[in-house]
């Protein structure tokens, strides 16, 4: 009796939660009772959820002697299929094999498929945990074996549920039994890469074609070794503004990318133009001992920001991002592979700029000049673009656009622009009539709320002065500019008067000599 006592209390094994634990209560009493509760560490929930007491083994006395037996309420007097699954033939044999807790989990597992999913045994005792809880008590008549089985649902209520089963000894010794429950299922949560910090977090900013990196962090569940399949597949949507990069999907064991867990457990689907999911195969690689059981798998992917993207222009703003969003669909009930979890989603945004040009008269501010054809350099790069609006020009690296020429409005709108780049606004060529402008330096500065979801601040800084609005007015002056300091012209006259000087040196010379 002790040996078996000893053996239970050492067993835990579960679904996404399931345990085998062994107690005992005081035969003396009429009612006994199992107290199932969650670790507060655990961020799945049992409240609201119904846990039943199924009876496998009746506990009977005939003076100092006990005996166990096959319970009726349960099982058939034909048990050979759970008794074998642990290589037994009777119940001294089961209890003998319970020393181990592969054995244990083997057992309770047989119970489950041939007793309980299909059929309709008699209920020992019930419980339903309440709304603001996460413990129910099952009350019980009788001393015995009891299989304890229940669900739980995940933290956001989502559609996934948890199976909890627990094999419970009732004996003489204590009047009541209790299970913590060890609640465990998988999550994932979803950062993106600030292109200037080089740090991974919910927000990034970029210029239109850029390349976005992104990473999916997401862990293995301590009992996936407990199914004979099991589904981790990973969902991802993003919106328009970005193209996903379908080769670059890239799964490791550690966040510094030295140890890749290996392609062929990792298949990428594309569902449709925005949507795509990345199934791995954590149980072969765990049988395989390429993974274990309670591993953090970092995912890495990239995508491309496209001229689809929301562009955003101004601050507050909560809309024109764009995002990515992430949730793991996962098995969760070794008992039933078509049952599966969801975990709650998780969802970085990514955010682009503008920047608008006015062309005006020096002279008469209010006039707008047409004609003046510009660039957009970020450092020697002249950008390209394409345009499908009147003075509405997007960055694109297949664009045709690099020459962008005012009409009568004089104005010009840039969308697609990054934040902390150094942008040239050069003048390529004035109006007629009018000097060319000198270049403009510019630069665009962001805030973000703590999820990134908003845009806090947004400000330009031109010409060395921070804090400007996401605008400019190059002035154009009329009349002829001469050449300026160091050109051509300015030497030619400076070479001509000092010729000048010395022949007028030489002839004053020449005439004093004559003179005299």
């Amino acid at each position: 009796m002790k040996k078996f006592k000893k053996a239970f209390s050492l067993m835990t094994v579960v679904m996404m939660i399931f345990c085998l634990n062994v107690f005992s209560v005081n035969v003396s009493a009429s009612e006994y009772t199992i107290t199932v509760s969650k670790p507060a560490s655990s961020d799945v929930s049992i409240a609201g959820q119904t846990f039943n007491a199924y009876k496998v083994f009746s506990l009977t006395y005939s003076g100092d002697n006990y005996s166990y037996t096959a319970d009726d309420t349960c099982l058939d007097e034909d048990y050979t299929e759970v008794a074998s699954s642990v290589g037994a033939s009777d119940v001294a044999g089961i209890l003998t094999a319970l020393d181990t807790e592969a054995n244990a989990r083997k057992f309770a597992d047989a119970v489950y498929n041939a007793y309980i999913k299909d059929k309709t045994p008699a209920v020992a005792g019930t419980a339903t945990v309440a709304a603001d809880a996460e413990t129910a008590t099952i009350d019980v008549s009788e001393a015995g074996y009891f299989l304890v089985f229940g669900t739980g649902t995940n933290p956001d209520g989502a559609d996934g549920k948890n199976t909890v089963t627990s094999l419970v000894m009732l004996d003489t010794t204590d009047k009541t039994a209790s299970i913590e429950v060890k609640v465990d299922a998988p999550s994932i949560s979803k950062e993106i890469k600030h292109n200037e910090t080089d740090s991974w977090g919910n927000v990034g900013d970029n210029q239109i074609g850029d390349t976005v990196e992104y990473r999916f962090i997401s862990d293995i569940p301590y009992n996936v070794a407990n199914f004979s399949s099991y589904d981790y597949i990973i969902h991802d949507t993003m919106t328009a503004g970005l193209i996903f990069n379908e080769t670059s999907v890239k799964v490791y064991k550690d966040e510094g990318k030295t140890s890749q867990l290996a392609d062929s457990y990792v298949t990428v689907t594309m569902t449709d133009a925005q949507n795509f999911t990345v199934k791995i195969d954590v149980l072969a690689a765990v049988n395989a001992g390429d993974l274990s059981a309670d591993d953090t798998l970092y995912t890495y992917y990239s995508a491309t920001l496209n001229t689809s993207a929301l562009v955003a222009g101004s601050a507050p703003d909560s809309a024109n991002h764009n995002d990515n969003t992430v949730y793991l669909e996962y098995s969760n009930n070794p008992y039933d592979t078509t049952s599966k979890g969801q975990t709650t989603t998780s969802q970085v945004y990514d955010w682009t700029f503008t920047f608008t040009v006015n062309k005006i008269d020096g002279n008469t501010p209010a006039n707008p000049l047409a004609n003046a054809v510009f660039n957009i350099k970020d450092g020697e790069n002249i950008l390209k673009f394409s345009s499908t609006e009147t003075n509405v020009y997007v960055v694109d690296p297949s664009g045709t656009i690099t020459d962008i020429k005012t009409d009568s409005t004089g104005k010009f709108v840039i969308k697609g622009l990054d934040d902390e780049t150094e942008y040239t606004l050069s003048e390529k060529t004035p109006p007629d009539g009018y000097n060319k402008a000198e270049d403009t330096v510019f630069s665009i500065k962001s805030g973000y709320n703590t999820d990134g979801s908003q845009l806090t601040s947004l400000s330009a800084t031109i010409g060395g002065t921070a804090g400007q609005p996401l605008s400019v007015s190059v002035i154009n002056n009329s009349g002829s500019k001469l050449v300026g300091t160091g050109g051509i012209g300015t030497t030619i006259f400076y070479v001509s008067g000092g010729i000048l000087m010395i022949v007028a040196v030489v002839l004053l010379i020449t005439k004093k000599r004559m003179n005299k």
